[in-house]
């Protein structure tokens, strides 16, 4: 049952990490954070019932995009949020346009790191669902879920 959910969890990670590109939205990008952190969580509850190794190496990959992910909607939400401070702060104030300069310059900066992390989450998310890790996942989830269900079969019987 947990290689199961794994598996599914795994291929639908896959197909939203084949929609990642340059223009992604910030949105789509923010869900597959989520849909990875959902994919750790059940990896890791079930870790016990898999070989160690293996599950372990496979957490490594995914902790990587996680780290960066998680950068990337960061510096979304400190952008928004700069904005936000600027729209409630009235224009006419004695500080206004340093006020507005400052943000500016912070949210360029956010930015610009913002797309430094969009690089390396589609550099990280090759890997990820790579031949070789989609390989990984298929032989240790799915070996364990055939190796089960034979012994189920093999007890009914």
């Amino acid at each position: 049952f947990a290689a199961d959910l794994v598996l599914k969890r795994y291929n639908k990670v896959c197909t939203l990490a084949g929609s990642i590109a340059d223009k992604t939205s910030d949105e789509t990008i923010h869900e597959l954070r989520i849909q990875c952190k959902k994919l750790r969580y059940l990896i890791e509850s079930a870790q016990p019932l898999f070989d160690v190794k293996q599950v372990k190496r496979l957490l490594k990959t995914l902790k990587g995009l996680q780290e960066h992910l998680g950068s990337f909607n960061d510096q979304s939400v400190q952008q928004v949020t700069l904005a936000q401070c600027l729209e409630r702060y009235p224009s006419t104030a004695p500080n206004a346009k340093a006020l507005a300069e400052s943000i500016g310059a912070l949210t360029a900066m956010l930015y610009r790191k913002q797309l430094e992390e969009r690089r390396m989450i589609i550099e990280n998310l090759s890997r990820f669902y790579s031949p070789d890790t989609q390989d990984a996942f298929n032989s240790l989830f799915a070996l364990k879920n055939k190796a089960t269900k034979q012994a189920n079969t093999q007890v009914d019987s």
